[in-house]
Parts: C-alpha cells; structure tokens; sequence
C-alpha cells in the first residue's frame, strides 16, 4: 500500500465556537441600547449648557458696547459743554457750519441716549 501525505488543504481554516461570547452578545443588546441613550442624553445636556453660555456671553458682550458707547458720550459732552452747563456753540466758538452741526448732532444724540437710559432705569 502507498502511504498519502495529508494535504494543508484538507487541514482547512478551523472555526472555534465560543460560548461565553456569544452569551454575552446576545445579552447585550439592552445594555448597548441602554449605553446609547445615556450619550446621547449627556450630549443633549452638553448643547443646552453651551447654548446658556453663548447667550450669557452675549449679554455680557453687549453691556460692554453700551457702556462704551455711553462712555463715549460723555466725552462728548463734557467737551461741548462748560463748567458753568452753558453749551460751548453759544459762546461763538470758531468753527465751520459743518463742525457745529455736528456737535450739535452730539448733542441730540447725547440727549436721546439719556432718555433711554432713563426709560431703562424706570422699566427696572
């Protein structure tokens, strides 16, 4: 009789079977569905904190506009006006039309800014 080598090809890939494993994904799809929602609900709490940030951050850039702005009208007004109240335009100051149309732009925007300062401070 003539003795066969056994081929590699006959050996083939062998597949194992692993219990436990398999257990376990089975098992897990409520723990992963579970594990799912609790991220998404961390990142739906993450966004809502953002977005009270970004909108406090926002309130506090726009009080700094308006209290520069105010600031800056102040300046103004103490430059049109004198010690004693009386507007410096009166008193003949030299100057163009145009530089005295301007200041008085100031000034009624000075005023205005006052009245709504005034209504916001009523309204609180």
């Amino acid at each position: 009789m003539v003795w066969r080598k056994k081929t590699k090809a006959s050996e083939g890939p062998s597949v194992s079977f692993d219990v436990a494993a398999r257990f376990k994904w089975l098992t897990g799809f409520r723990k992963r569905k579970k594990e799912r929602q609790r991220r998404g609900h961390a990142e739906v709490l993450e966004k809502e904190r953002m977005d009270r940030i970004n909108v406090m951050k926002e309130i506090r850039e726009e009080a700094k506009k308006r209290w520069r702005e105010l600031q800056w009208n102040e300046k103004r007004l103490d430059k049109l006006f004198d010690d004693n109240g009386k507007l410096m335009l009166d008193e003949g100051e030299g100057g163009s039309r145009r530089k005295k149309r301007r200041r008085a732009a100031l000034v009624e925007r000075a005023k205005a800014a006052e009245a709504a300062e005034a209504e916001a401070a009523e309204a609180k």
